[in-house]
């Protein structure tokens, strides 16, 4: 079927339609207008014609028990958890996102061939304005591979339980460091008067001696 635009063009456009992005989005990312990508929808369809060549689903590292590139996982989670987002679409799909500054353009093409490292099947996006690029890519498993995700600020989801002993005497607040010190518990003196018990197998060890902080 002859188009204007490359086959490859309408192929992309196809698939993102497929994976439920919006008309007016995929217009944006294919440099097309929504009518546009309506219309090849309409023709593929009354034609009965394959839908672009549509690619079966990325399997997900935590329910298909898919190969995960680790080095590039961790580092896509810094950027997801420093300036990144992800946001519901249709049918399940849901868009990473994560902004950069548009002055960082290899850092920006970077950001997206982790994507690709991360979900190979990836089609990461960069769209920019106001200063910043965004790098998005779609899938049904963001939310698997980073159970980070939930509403509201990043920042305001996370919680972590520490004790922290404070004396102004240093014979009592030696005596405390030397009982962790037997118990094997890492602490540190966060301030002159202050001793923090933070790390995880710390603090298990203490709920088990004192119980659960209140």
């Amino acid at each position: 079927m002859p188009h204007i635009r490359s086959q490859e063009t309408v192929d992309s456009a196809l698939r993102m339609s497929d994976q439920g992005i919006s008309d007016r989005a995929n217009a944006n990312m294919h440099g097309v207008a929504i009518k546009t990508i309506r219309r090849w929808r309409r023709l593929y369809q009354r034609r009965g014609l394959p839908r672009g060549g549509s690619r079966p689903a990325t399997p997900c590292p935590r329910c298909d028990g898919a190969e995960l590139d680790e080095a590039a996982y961790a580092l896509l989670l810094g950027w997801y958890l420093g300036d990144g987002s992800i946001a519901r679409a249709r049918r399940g799909v849901f868009t990473l996102q994560i902004v950069n500054d548009e002055r960082y353009g290899e850092l920006n093409r970077e950001i997206a061939e982790t994507i690709r490292r991360v979900k190979p099947t990836a089609s990461p996006c960069l769209r920019g304005g106001n200063g910043a690029i965004r790098v998005e890519a779609r899938w049904k498993h963001w939310p698997c591979v980073f159970p980070q995700h939930g509403a509201g600020r990043k920042h305001l989801r996370y919680f972590y339980v520490r004790y922290q002993f404070s004396n102004q005497s240093d014979d009592i607040r030696k005596i405390l460091t030397e009982a962790l010190d037997l118990l094997g518990i890492a602490w540190r003196q966060s301030r002159r008067d202050t001793i923090a018990v933070s790390r995880k197998e710390g603090v298990a060890v203490l709920d088990g001696f004192v119980g659960p902080k209140s």
